[in-house]
């Protein structure tokens, strides 16, 4: 029989699991065998491969000592039966070669491997894994060392389980089936070949290899004695691993039609092979030592189909895309753009394991798929992350979010600074004496703690029932659903970091001990496989994330990636034996992890902007419903809408936010709260009125109702930064004023009663004003005005001024302004009308004229204060018209990079350039005619004769020269004007030097510089003026020559001209025209 194509033999040593992991050591599996030929009950089933590889597999189960029933045989007659059998077979086969011989044995003494019934031997989806053949040679089985006692007992134990079963294997060549043949105590049936049939050639259904270990076996014969020659034989065989390896041809995706899959997907290299069998060698041993655990994932079919070690489908990316730098940004994304695909059913791995590529691709998959492309995303960013393999709740698996918290609730947490008073302990008073009961107090006390234990009885109570109405609902499944998320572990340097878990199906962080999952059987990078070998009947909280610890992490390579090595290269140990294996073992000798197979992550910037690829995403959160918008899908800019509930079930609404991007108003969030009715709007930088956040009732839209709104202070002249306005107040507040001034509040009176002496109009009557200064260093406190209160109903001005240094009292002054019949020209001051407190003692009371120049600069405060209040009220009214515009018709700013956005804008900038191109070629083509208006004016036709085109051009010469003439005329008056102002200011300023103050001499010189700088632009200008005349002048001349209407001018010049330059020969004789020409 001929080798199959694509297949490879390579001898290996069974790997060890830990210190207690199962040898299949053929020696030890020799004593085994000779232990239990001494046993009574045996069981053991043979596999008989025939030479033809189309031939069929026959299984014969052999029992040493059945038990009597109808139709079975004595031991003695089943032996003589089986020796006739063989004796004619061997009599009718024909003679052969010895090398035909000798591949004959070779291939007579292989043996299959079959999944057993437990829980950890099932193959991930029932599907038959292909394999090549790798034999174990006699000479390492002898080598070997025996197991221990525990694993022979469990080979003992468990050898032959499936006795009296008979197993069909499909017809046709091993490329088209995966065959499996390797020792595994309680997990593989092995049939020894004791005999060969030649069945011919027929056509049959597949059969799942499951389907075919539940059929009935009949019971042959079986010797009497296992000879020790026959265990030898068993023991060489056991050690046989036979896997196929077929290339896939090229393949068409449906979703890819534009990419070609590299040969990563369509084979495996020698690399990847050996490690597949260092794999399925490890899971058999993992699955013997641990038969109650889950079955690991430790392989995957690709697109294409070809089966792939989960490390290598990782592949480190890093995204070009600044908003994809955090693992909360790159989490969030995955879960967005990826659409979660729950396993079906929950108890069963997939054997489908698609490479991140193909997942960012196809927009779709389940949580291991979703777990590589994150893990894969984090690792491109230098994070430490792992995938995990592990049993998690329903919530989890099914992304059911009900009864988890929305992480999109931003809590203001305002920072309450408390000022550290230093208390001055050398002088304290004594306390009083305390003459309360102290039985009353105790009694009190007693009173307070039974109320207060009885409402945190009462709170408990609440909190149970909310709890256990919270709770999620029975699960049948409960700690059977598989699933695969995503564990970020420290680096070195971050000894104080602990690890924690990342859901990739909704982008959430998860401490350890969550109790979403309940646990972790493996994790892996993309340098090592590690199996998780602590109980987690008591949850995952405790476990030890320490994977150096091979006591409770055991690691498929035996090499650790070199960050995690620790050992010293530096000791001189080179005559040592050992220590030579010591550092060739330590020199990379050992199988490693081959390079990733996949294509690097490409998302688009499209993707990334798209987000989502319905568009939308709608999520149920604990009490709160979320719709989420890829940006720019709506025309408001709408990305997210929050809906919050007071009820699990979600229909008593208790408040909606939205929050908006890229709009061009920089509105980015409003929240309305649906019991009060009221709207808080909030804004980012970039305003024109730097609004940042407006806060009002839902339907007091006039400008008059309640409202108060937040500025960024610091991007305003006036350094305004919250106005709080109501019907009867308007407040501001203001900050680092360089006045000092910070506060101000107008009272309005109410409409429909004005006060008494005033008439109501449009406006508000106002009838207080107060404003608040902060303390000025370089005045003194007497003199600081700190608050300055206008009455204008009483008709009076207050003023309080600030404390001064270990003062307990402020100075004070009132000013009582007189009636309006006596302040008809200028200010009237009366001493009388005037009191205050001084709070200097001593201090000698202010003169009359500085009470006066004080009443002067408040009456003049007061009536700007008056306007400045006018003219806010004037900003909301134009801040509440051009907010119900903005919403109206809402504008959104697209980034000057944005590709996508600016192809519509991009069109209409062409278009608009177009227009502006041919309108200028317009009116290229239709140049103004200046002579247009003077044959208009004259009433002339469009042909001139020459004394018509000499007044036109006359005409046109007179205007432009008067033009000239006024505008120089208009230069100099002015000139004279400003230079006469000057004179007349210098002449004022010479008289009144001495009575001038300091604020008015100041103001003289500003006047005195701006003049001179004017007069200074003048003399510029005329300068100009004379350099520029000639130069227009002779342009117009040049125009007027050139103009078509105005050639019969020049036409006539020349012909003028020419009369006298050309002589005139009529034809005569030579003489008569010499004599002509010397007359001329």
């Amino acid at each position: 029989m001929s080798e199959p194509k694509h297949s490879v033999r390579i001898s290996i040593a069974p790997s060890i699991i830990s210190t207690n992991r199962i040898s299949i050591a053929n020696s030890g599996v020799q004593e085994v065998m000779e232990e239990q030929s001494k046993s009574a009950s045996q069981n053991i089933s043979i596999i008989k491969m025939s030479g033809d590889e189309n031939a069929r597999i026959q299984r014969l189960s052999i029992r040493s000592q059945p038990k009597e029933s109808k139709g079975s045989m004595s031991l003695s007659a089943q032996h003589s039966a089986l020796s006739k059998r063989i004796s004619e077979r061997k009599s009718q086969e024909t003679p052969r070669t010895s090398k035909e011989t000798k591949k004959e044995k070779k291939k007579k003494h292989s043996f299959d491997i079959i999944y057993g019934e437990g829980e950890g031997a099932t193959d991930y989806e029932g599907k038959s894994i292909q394999r090549d053949t790798v034999t174990q040679s006699p000479s390492s089985s002898s080598t070997a060392e025996p197991s221990s006692s525990e694993s022979n007992k469990s080979i003992e134990n468990e050898v032959g389980q499936h006795h009296g079963e008979e197993e069909q294997q499909p017809e046709g060549d091993l490329e088209d089936y995966h065959e499996h043949e390797i020792t595994d105590s309680g997990r593989i049936s092995s049939v020894l070949s004791v005999e060969e049939e030649e069945v011919e050639e027929e056509e049959t259904p597949f059969i799942s290899v499951f389907d075919r270990l539940d059929v009935e076996r009949p019971v042959l014969d079986v010797p009497d004695v296992i000879t020790p020659e026959m265990l030898k034989k068993i023991s060489v065989d056991l050690g046989q691993i036979r896997l196929c390896w077929p290339k896939k041809e090229k393949i068409r995706i449906d979703f890819m039609p534009n990419v070609i899959l590299p040969d990563g997907y369509l084979m495996n290299t020698n690399k990847e092979k050996v490690l597949l069998l260092y794999t399925e060698n490890f899971r058999v041993q993992y699955h013997a030592r641990f038969p109650n655990r889950k079955p690991l994932l430790l392989c995957g079919d690709n697109v294409a189909g070809q089966r792939k070690m989960v490390c290598t489908t990782l592949r480190p990316t890093t995204l070009p895309h600044p908003n994809l730098s955090t693992w909360q940004e790159l989490a969030s994304f995955v879960a967005d753009h990826i659409k979660y695909e729950p396993l079906d059913p929950p108890t069963k791995l997939k054997s489908r394991l698609l490479s991140p590529f193909v997942v960012f691709r196809k927009k779709i998959g389940h949580s291991f798929e979703m777990s590589t492309a994150l893990c894969s995303l984090l690792m491109g960013r230098n994070y430490n992350a792992f995938c995990v393999y592990g049993v998690a709740a329903r919530d989890v698996t099914e992304c059911i979010m009900i009864r988890a918290d929305c992480p999109f609730d931003e809590k203001e947490v305002e920072k309450v600074v408390e000022e550290k008073v230093e208390e001055n302990k050398k002088y304290v008073l004594k306390a009083p004496r305390d003459l309360r009961s102290k039985f009353l107090m105790a009694m009190e006390q007693k009173d307070a703690e039974k109320h207060a234990a009885e409402k945190e009885k009462q709170e408990a109570i609440r909190r149970q029932k909310l709890l256990e109405k919270e709770a999620p609902p029975h699960d049948d499944l409960h700690c059977r659903r598989l699933h695969g998320w995503v564990c970020i572990m420290p680096l070195p340097e971050e000894k104080d970091t602990q690890p924690f878990f990342i859901e990739s199906t909704t982008g959430m962080a998860h401490p350890i001990d969550s109790p979403a999952y309940c646990s972790v059987q493996s994790v892996w990078n993309n340098t090592n496989y590690w199996v998780n070998l602590q109980d987690d009947s008591l949850g995952i909280g405790n476990h030890s994330f320490d994977l150096t610890d091979i006591s409770k992490w055991e690691h498929i390579l035996p090499g650790e990636p070199i960050h995690d090595r620790i050992h010293n290269r530096e000791l001189e140990m080179e005559d040592d034996e050992e220590a030579q294996e010591l550092n060739q073992l330590l020199d990379e000798q050992h199988l490693d992890m081959p390079e990733p197979w996949s294509l690097r992550i490409n998302v688009s910037h499209q993707d990334v902007n798209n987000r989502f690829p319905l568009g939308h995403k709608k999520t149920v959160y604990k009490r709160t419903v979320v719709e989420q918008f890829s940006p720019y899908s709506q025309d408001d800019g709408l990305v997210m809408k929050i809906f919050k509930y007071s009820d699990m079930d979600c229909t008593d609404l208790v408040s909606i936010e939205e929050r908006y991007k890229n709009r061009s108003d920089k509105w980015c969030k409003r929240t309305e709260n649906i019991a009060t009715s009221l709207i808080t709007e909030y804004f980012d930088r970039g305003r024109e009125d730097n609004v940042k956040e407006h806060t009002f009732y839902k339907h007091d839209n006039e400008a008059d109702s309640w409202r108060t709104i937040e500025f960024y202070y610091k991007s305003r002249f006036d350094c305004l930064k919250v106005i709080n306005h109501d019907l009867f107040y308007l407040q501001e507040d203001y900050v680092n004023r360089e006045d000092l001034f910070y506060f101000r509040r107008t009272e309005y009176a109410k409409r429909g009663e004005p006060p008494p002496g005033f008439i109501e109009g449009p406006r508000r009557i106002i009838k207080r004003m107060v404003e608040k200064f902060e303390r000025n260093k370089n005045v003194r406190a007497s003199d600081d005005i700190a608050i300055r209160e206008f009455d204008y109903v009483a008709r009076k001005i207050s003023l309080q001024f600030h404390y001064d240094v270990g003062k307990i009292t402020a100075s004070t002054r009132v000013f009582l302004k007189p009636p309006l019949s006596e302040m008809v020209e200028g200010v009237s001051y009366k001493p009388e009308l005037t009191y205050g407190y001084q709070a200097e003692i001593g201090a000698k009371p202010p003169k009359n004229s500085t009470l006066y120049a004080l009443l002067e600069r408040q009456l003049k405060d007061e009536e700007e204060g008056m306007i400045k209040v006018r003219h806010v009220e004037d900003t909301i009214a134009e801040f509440i018209r051009v907010r119900a515009l903005e919403v109206l018709h809402p504008k959104l700013d697209v980034g000057l990079f944005n590709r996508e956005q600016n192809k519509e804008n991009r069109r209409l900038m062409l278009e608009k350039e177009s227009e502006d191109r041919t309108k200028k070629e317009r009116e290229i083509e239709d140049e103004l005619d200046y002579i247009r208006p003077y044959i208009v004016r004259e009433g002339l036709e469009e042909v001139l004769t020459y004394q018509q085109a000499l007044r036109v051009r006359n005409e046109c010469l007179r205007e432009f020269q008067e033009m000239l003439l006024k505008r120089a005329n208009r230069l100099q008056q002015q000139f004279q004007h400003q230079l006469a102002h000057l004179k007349k200011r210098r002449d004022w300023y010479n008289d009144e030097v001495e009575n001038l103050t300091f604020e008015e001499e100041q103001e003289y010189f500003r006047e005195l510089n701006q003049a001179n700088f004017v007069m200074h632009c003048m003399d510029l200008r005329l300068i100009r003026w004379k350099e520029v005349v000639p130069q227009r002048v002779e342009a117009l001349l040049r125009f007027l020559d050139m103009h078509p209407k105005l050639q019969v001018l020049k036409k006539r010049k020349h012909h003028k001209n020419s009369r006298f330059d050309k002589p005139q020969n009529t034809g005569a004789s030579k003489k008569t025209g010499t004599k002509a020409q010397k007359q001329q």
